[in-house]
């Protein structure tokens, strides 16, 4: 691990001379990529877990992030005197369009069986549904990205983490039918097309308007929920038990 360590490092000192925010957001997209994998924490898979299971651990450990969020981003804004750094605080107006979309990515999370990052980090698991799931993100997403070193970041920090525990695969853990690709895809699509009214993902709207201190991430995170539990109950997911449990970053 100690060559992409550097490589990343490497890459965040030379954003860093022309714009420091720059290598700060490479840095949290490296630094997800690696929570993701090495922790096989996902969002999707913990929403699964949760509605479906009943088992609210991993809901828990998404609190436990946004608690340790809230507070670095309070550290960095009460440092500002001293590091000049004062990163951009998210701000978006709750209106029916952005719940709507919140509530439509909620359902593509569903479908895809993994959330934007969930989709990127996936990368380090490889297969033909995770390739699915992410083409149809990208086309959705064709206007909207405005997260590019991020997404970087997460995909690099992934991959080399999986690459650093043995875990990486380009072919994947299994086959997939062609429906299940189609619902990867479908879903990927979704996600990335309603990203617009949904000021993001669970990264970007979720995580990024409560460490900014905003109301409207504890809104979309409602919205999200609902269209992925409505997805589920559509689906038949609902009272499958440990068949529907989803290991791994998603």
């Amino acid at each position: 691990m100690a060559l992409p360590v550097a490589l990343a490092l490497a890459v965040g000192a030379a954003l860093a001379v022309q714009q420091p925010q720059a290598a700060l957001v490479w840095g949290l997209g490296y630094g997800l990529g690696h929570v993701l994998v090495r922790g096989r924490f996902g969002f999707a898979s913990g929403y699964r877990r949760l509605l479906v299971e009943r088992d609210p651990g991993p809901a828990y450990a998404q609190l436990l992030l946004v608690a340790l969020l809230v507070i670095a981003m309070a550290l960095v804004l009460a440092l500002e005197p001293l590091t000049g750094l004062r990163p951009k605080l998210l701000n978006t107006t709750i209106t029916l369009p952005f719940l709507a979309g919140a509530f439509l990515f909620g359902i593509g999370m569903e479908r895809a069986r993994a959330c934007g990052c969930g989709s990127l980090a996936a990368t380090s698991r490889g297969g033909a549904g995770v390739l699915a799931a992410l083409v149809g993100l990208v086309i959705g997403a064709w206007l909207f990205n405005h997260a590019v070193l991020v997404d970087l970041g997460l995909v690099y920090g992934s991959v080399a983490t999986a690459i650093g525990q043995g875990r990486f695969r380009l072919a994947g853990e299994a086959p997939q039918s062609l429906a299940a690709l189609a619902r990867s895809g479908g879903g990927g699509l979704l996600m990335g097309y309603v990203g617009l009214l949904a000021s993001g993902c669970n990264v970007n709207a979720f995580l990024g308007g409560v460490m900014s201190f905003s109301l409207h991430g504890w809104f979309w995170l409602a919205a999200a929920l609902l269209g992925f539990a409505s997805s589920l109950r559509l689906s038949g997911g609902f009272g499958k038990g440990a068949a529907g449990r989803v290991a791994g970053a998603g």
